[in-house]
């Protein structure tokens, strides 16, 4: 891989990394904040009772992960076919491949969708709220993901025909 190639893989791949490091925040907090049971000494009670606000919450927290997880195999799909296809490697789209990178697709298109009544909210210069920067850099990454895994499927879907002229 030259220098260029290099750059162009960094830079393509910056927001996959801003998003995985969010997911991987927000999973270890919903962790820590409610799955963390409060250090009492044990007694009869507490070890043969289990509050059923903690066992909700293992179930919430669960359902959490594994959608977090997903979406965390998701966008290191993209990030394999962003490499591939930038070393100007044909990847075969097998069915793991595909359904990361449709996963993808289906988990930014939401995104899309709500910047486009906000650039119209805006427009009639309504009031647009966001709680925090963190949220606003996510929001900004992931049209450039759905952006990326669109073009980078393309671009191994013209690989081979590039390769036969």
């Amino acid at each position: 891989m030259d220098t260029l190639q290099r750059l162009r893989f960094w830079i393509t791949s910056f927001p996959i990394w801003i998003v995985l490091a969010d997911l991987i925040y927000i999973i270890i907090s919903n962790i820590r904040n409610d799955l963390i049971i409060p250090k009492t000494i044990p007694t009869t009670e507490t070890i043969t009772h289990i509050p059923a606000e903690t066992a909700i919450n293992w179930i919430q927290v669960s359902m959490g992960i594994t959608m977090a997880l997903l979406a965390i195999w998701a966008l290191f799909s993209v990030y394999r076919l962003n490499r591939r296809v930038i070393l100007r490697k044909h990847t075969p789209t097998n069915g793991f491949l595909a359904f990361g990178c449709y996963l993808a697709i289906f988990l930014t298109v939401p995104t899309i969708w709500e910047f486009f009544w906000v650039i119209v909210s805006i427009l009639q210069k309504k009031l647009v709220f966001y709680p925090s920067a963190e949220y606003i850099i996510v929001a900004l990454c992931l049209p450039l993901i759905f952006t990326l895994t669109i073009k980078r499927l393309w671009d191994n879907y013209q690989l081979p025909k590039q390769t036969q002229d």
